[in-house]
């Protein structure tokens, strides 16, 4: 399907979409991979649809640099909207600056490995270096990226082992459906329930409300609603504002994967409502359990 752009080049629409549909996908995959934000499939194909669209729509715009500039942030805070997954607002800014730092590093990524690949061909070759645009295959383009992103991602685990930092991949089993949560496993956790002696997992308001839904979670809040929920009990826990209980939710069942097999924890689930999330995680993890 060619189109002509303002500039006069002729360029194929569906193939123009297609390529800024997988370049945004990768870049607003591995923005939420390292914001550890939660994400889901359907939300991230439509932010990349939207991404894609407005590529195309902007080869027909005719505007003043000023003006493009402020469509193009508008469209990428959009984007991150659509997306979501994030905690509040400093969640939100996090998640639009790793957008763009992936997009700026895949779009300059390929083209150094292009550049990088025409430099080979000639010194080993004898080949010319083309001093025109380059015709690029559509499957280089996608290699190539799918390259960049896993290094993108690469270079997070590698500050996140460098940091000390260790998390945890738990399923949450409650009411025969599961749900994945990242818990960030945290030496300081020494809660435990005093009618049992098990550890205790702390997640925060935005995970429970998608494993309970928001209107048990809205009688979490209080406790009559937690009476009227059943199966739930309370821990007191001492903060910087002082003394106040959490639910525990007894019925939930608790696992992590190891080499692809479940194991089950020895644990509790506390609720803590007052927090949206651990800074970019679900849960708080008691180290100990990490053994």
């Amino acid at each position: 399907m060619p189109v002509i752009a303002q500039s006069g080049v002729v360029i194929y629409g569906d193939v123009y979409f297609v390529i800024n549909f997988c370049m945004d996908f990768l870049a607003l995959y591995a923005a939420c991979r390292v914001n550890r934000a939660r994400y889901r499939l359907a939300r991230l194909l439509a932010a990349a649809a939207l991404g894609s669209a407005y590529a195309l729509a902007m080869l027909f715009w005719y505007g003043v640099p000023a003006v493009d500039i402020a469509i193009h942030i508008a469209v990428s805070l959009l984007m991150c909207a659509v997306c979501g997954g994030y905690a509040g607002f400093g969640g939100y800014v996090r998640q639009y600056l790793l957008f763009i730092a992936a997009s700026v590093i895949l779009g300059g990524g390929i083209q150094a490995v292009y550049y990088l690949g025409e430099q080979v061909q000639a010194n080993f070759f004898g080949r010319p270096i083309q001093q025109q645009a380059p015709r690029v295959s559509f499957w280089y383009i996608i290699a190539a990226a799918l390259l960049i992103t896993c290094l993108f991602l690469a270079a997070g685990r590698i500050f996140k082992a460098r940091n000390g930092i260790r998390t945890v991949e738990l399923t949450v089993e409650y009411c025969g459906r599961e749900h994945g949560v990242t818990a960030l496993a945290d030496s300081g956790n020494l809660l435990r329930d005093p009618a049992n002696a098990l550890p205790v997992i702390i997640i925060g308001r935005g995970a429970v409300t998608e494993i309970l839904g928001p209107v048990k979670c809205a009688l979490l809040a209080s406790p009559a609603g937690r009476l009227e929920l059943g199966s739930v009990g309370e821990i007191a826990v001492r903060g910087v504002a002082g003394e106040r209980t959490l639910p525990l939710l007894y019925e939930a069942r608790l696992y992590t994967r190891q080499g692809g097999k479940k194991k089950t924890l020895n644990a509790e689930l506390a609720a803590d409502l007052r927090r949206e999330r651990f800074d970019m995680y679900d849960a708080i993890f008691p180290m100990e359990l990490m053994q």
